[in-house]
């Protein structure tokens, strides 16, 4: 999973975020960048990105996919005829940059089709969240400081450490 989550977040910052940030960023991203920079990334790109203001954790998000329990989720409404046929254009429509990115990060471009077909229902349900902020969330979930922003969603639902302990195993 770490890789996918490290390809999609390599995609975005290979030129899909196209900005000039002037202020300051946010240092629990420091590790993030540190290993973007390390697997190739432009410096430069990756500083800019994470200056943006409107960068952030999300952790409501993660704890929110953590509570819901994944028997509840119907999946089968990717699996119609409709849902399939509009994979397949989407993926021949696409296909160069989604080669590239292949090329580049490893993921098939099918893979990356699956992803967006479930996430986005292929980019026509872009959510309420910016995408660099949850894969960045997703990558910094194994950090203590993360972990505890995530933990405070719960409330009072996650006070017994043993509990605690599994869910961090969930994010690490």
């Amino acid at each position: 999973m770490g890789k996918v989550i490290f390809s999609l977040i390599g995609f975005l910052v290979s030129g899909l975020i196209k900005s000039s940030f002037l202020f300051a960023f946010d240092p629990i991203f420091t590790p993030l960048q540190q290993r973007l920079i390390a697997d190739g990334f432009s410096a430069e790109l990756v500083q800019k990105i994470y200056q943006d203001p409107a960068v952030g954790l999300e952790p409501q998000v993660i704890a929110g996919n953590l509570k819901r329990s994944e028997k509840t989720l119907d999946y089968s409404q990717y699996l119609t005829e409709t849902a399939i046929s509009k994979a397949k254009n989407y993926l021949q429509k696409n296909w160069e940059p989604l080669n590239q990115a292949f090329q580049k990060f490893g993921v098939p471009p099918a893979i990356i089709v699956a992803i967006l077909t479930v996430e986005t229902w292929l980019g026509t349900y872009t959510g309420k969240y910016l995408t660099i902020n949850i894969l960045s969330t997703l990558s910094l979930a194994n950090e203590p400081q993360v972990q505890e922003k995530i933990f405070s969603f719960y409330g009072n639902e996650i006070t017994d450490p043993e509990l605690q302990k599994q869910i961090s195993s969930l994010l690490s």
